[in-house]
């Protein structure tokens, strides 16, 4: 039988982020909800744990493997790699537009003012509402980022969707990290769209001969060189031209169609892109992108926050009184002893009772190897089985149940937790000639489960192996 519970809740080879990810999914599930159902999970959480920032997480974990997280993760994963190439696609055409705007392949004349705001108008524009959303810092996504998140949420096709973008935003508030997160794909975005401007431009300007002008009603020349000179001084520093004031005085007052004229406008022109285009995108992504990973580094549960405090007493390891109290009428092994007994690799076999009636007596003689754990004579007792179960994974166990009783839900749900925790788990239905119908009951119910059963126990005899 398929045994998850072998590997644990931490066998998923998920990041640190992902981890506190799908951990923060589950916190605020239950913060909204009633509380998850948990036994066998903080019961794992405590085995394999060694402080409570690792129970809070691996119980988590668990839960949301249970619940299908790890699923929805995985397909929400897939769906921003499908973002990323439509929003890709997205920045090139939008780069192709912006350079067709300014560079027109209909029109011979180019107006340089019209070509500035056209390459930059739009870019600088949303880069100043960044830089207002970053002064105002509300913590949410804004409008703009909710449009990608919707597209993402049907891309992933999954009900876990919005709860795992909800959970994302706020362990990335919590942590200080949403703003460098969301700025750094903002930036990189625009830097991608004004890199396919950029080369857009120098084919429009390579492929067609553009005669560039200026016209101004208000401004005096001499303001309009002295503008031309403040913008291109940057750039001529990186190597573009920088017209004289000869040429910027001549060009808006005829049309200048010598060779030298146009390729210095176009030099300016692809030098103010750069300047105040590319590169204010580059050093912001640059930026954020090192906060990012600097700030992923030291992303960790904060198990003793507020927000997880409904959870220390669930997670505490066992204690064990020392007083003596109501003995159990066969005492159960210890978790080394447990161990011990497939430690020579025989996996020898378990036997216990589910609430049989004592004095237990067995309808057919047991084999030497069996190890008979008596009987499971309440919760506390399949606790401590289950816990015991946890230290030493690969014990196979058979499990005698009184068909005169029909199945409860506690019983199978009992039942079900054995089954993952042990290495096999089998069913032997006691008792089945006396009432045929609760016999059917407890047979369905163990198949729809996929448990194997039976009223003879083959498994019992001597020399069978106790996985078959």
């Amino acid at each position: 039988m398929h045994n998850s519970a072998h590997s644990g809740p931490s066998s998923t080879a998920w990041s640190p982020l992902q981890r506190l990810w799908l951990s923060e999914s589950i916190r605020l599930h239950e913060q909204h909800n009633p509380l998850l159902e948990d036994s066998e999970a903080c019961r794992l959480a405590r085995q394999q744990g060694s402080t409570l920032q690792e129970r809070i997480e691996l119980r988590n974990l668990a839960l949301a493997r249970r619940d299908g997280l790890d699923r929805a993760l995985l397909q929400w994963l897939a769906a921003t790699r499908w973002l990323a190439i439509v929003l890709a696609g997205a920045a090139l055409l939008t780069g192709y537009g912006l350079a067709t705007t300014a560079l027109s392949r209909q029109a011979a004349t180019i107006n340089i003012v019209w070509a500035l705001f056209g390459l930059l108008g739009l870019h600088l524009v949303t880069l100043l509402f960044w830089l207002a959303g970053m002064l105002q810092r509300s913590g949410q996504p804004s409008q703009f980022m909710q449009l990608p998140l919707g597209l993402l949420e049907r891309l992933s096709r999954s009900p876990h969707a919005a709860r795992l973008s909800s959970a994302l935003f706020a362990l990335l508030s919590r942590n200080r990290l949403l703003a460098a997160g969301l700025s750094r794909l903002v930036h990189g975005w625009w830097l991608l769209t004004l890199l396919a401007a950029l080369l857009a431009s120098l084919v429009l300007l390579g492929t067609h001969r553009y005669v560039f002008v200026w016209e101004t009603t208000i401004a005096s020349q001499d303001s309009f060189v002295a503008l031309i000179h403040l913008l291109g001084w940057p750039g001529h520093w990186l190597g573009f031209a920088l017209p004289d004031p000869e040429l910027i005085r001549a060009s808006g007052e005829q049309l200048l169609n010598d060779e030298l004229s146009r390729q210095t406008w176009a030099s300016w022109l692809m030098g103010v892109l750069v300047v105040y285009g590319l590169l204010p995108r580059l050093l912001l992504a640059l930026f954020y992108q090192w906060r990012w990973l600097k700030g992923k580094t030291r992303l960790q549960l904060d198990a003793h926050s507020a927000d997880w405090a409904y959870l220390h007493a669930r997670l505490q390891p066992p204690t064990h009184d020392s007083k003596v109290v109501d003995p159990r009428p066969q005492h159960l092994p210890t978790p080394a002893q447990l161990a011990g007994w497939h430690a020579t690799g025989t996996s020898q076999l378990v036997l216990a009772g589910l609430e049989l009636e004592q004095p237990l007596n067995w309808p057919v003689a047991l084999p030497a190897e069996v190890t008979v754990l008596g009987n499971l004579d309440g919760y506390a007792d399949q606790q401590h089985l289950l816990e015991q179960l946890a230290a030493s994974p690969d014990t196979p166990l058979v499990l005698a149940c009184d068909t005169r009783r029909s199945p409860d839900r506690g019983s199978l749900h009992f039942i079900s937790e054995l089954a993952r925790s042990a290495a096999s788990l089998r069913i032997w239905l006691l008792h089945g000639d006396s009432d045929p119908q609760r016999l059917q009951g407890w047979q369905q119910a163990l198949d729809e489960l996929d448990i194997s059963h039976s009223t003879s126990a083959p498994w019992l005899t001597a020399g069978a192996d106790p996985h078959d």
